[in-house]
């Protein structure tokens, strides 16, 4: 199958920063999805959330592309993928959907999935559709379980779809400009240089961009053997929490819970069958 389709990329996008040949796969109805594709073996599929776009994962995926075959995306309305006025388009089953649609397009199996925010319902949909293809699941700051009674989720959703909600949205971009500064324990990896490739986005982008839907939560059955990794935030509690949690909801699996500190990636490669590349940022 060929792999490639390329077209010119804006010129916000530094190809020393995105040293990576963007692919583009067309779908129903008229949508046109960014993604790329580095590198040769298992694959490894990264799942971004909001307001993020395969730019996100730069780094993991040039350390491990001489290992592993390495594939992100862009969801529709995000990065370099094409917008959509329509409102279902935005949708968190929508997402899903078009994931799928790309995961098999590329006929991908013994997938390792790396889901982040909202990237997490999103990709476990898919593992929980097809758990013969999902080998590793990697669940970062994210959530497998139903959602429709957390005061968080209900006051997010009402938050965003009010007027303020929209207005900072729409002038002031306050995901990229607000949220996405105080989500990154570093901020000093921000540089003008990498928020470029963020602010260089239409704001359409993280206007409609998952739109907030009370999820009821994909419930993940793996097959025989997997693993589960979950990377918790920073607060302890978070961690304490998640530790609860991913075993009732993924009860088939191993799963190994770690709460980012000093020894982040010295206790990752200590996990049986795993491994973790020095990354200097995230």
């Amino acid at each position: 199958m060929n792999r490639v389709a390329s077209t010119a990329r804006p010129d916000w996008v530094s190809d020393d920063l995105f040293p990576f040949e963007s692919r583009f796969l067309d779908l129903p109805p008229d949508h046109r999805m960014h993604y790329i594709d580095e590198g040769e073996g298992e694959p490894i599929v990264f799942v971004h959330g909001n307001p993020a776009w395969s730019f996100e994962f730069r780094h993991p995926v040039r350390e491990l592309r001489s290992e592993f075959r390495c594939v992100a995306l862009d969801h529709i309305g995000f990065g370099l993928s094409s917008r959509s006025a329509r409102r279902e388009d935005h949708r968190p089953r929508s997402h899903a959907r078009r994931l799928a649609a790309l995961l098999d397009h590329l006929d991908l199996r013994d997938i390792t999935l790396f889901m982040n925010d909202w990237g997490g319902p999103i990709g476990l949909d898919f593992a929980r559709r097809h758990p013969e293809r999902v080998k590793r699941l990697v669940i970062a700051n994210t959530w497998c379980w139903p959602v429709g009674d957390d005061f968080h989720f209900r006051s997010f959703s009402f938050l965003m779809s009010s007027w303020i909600g929209q207005y900072l949205l729409r002038q002031h971009n306050i995901f990229v400009n607000g949220v996405m500064p105080r989500a990154v324990g570093d901020r000093s990896v921000l540089t003008p240089e990498v928020m470029a490739h963020y602010r260089g986005l239409p704001i359409e982008s993280n206007d409609l961009g998952f739109q907030v839907h009370v999820l009821r939560g994909p419930r993940h059955r793996p097959r025989a053997g997997s693993s589960v990794s979950h990377f918790s935030g920073k607060r302890a509690h978070k961690a304490h929490f998640s530790q609860r949690r991913y075993p009732q909801a993924i009860p088939l699996a191993r799963v190994y819970a770690l709460l980012y500190s000093e020894s982040f990636l010295h206790d990752f490669r200590d996990l049986p069958h795993h491994r973790a590349p020095l990354i200097d940022a995230p």
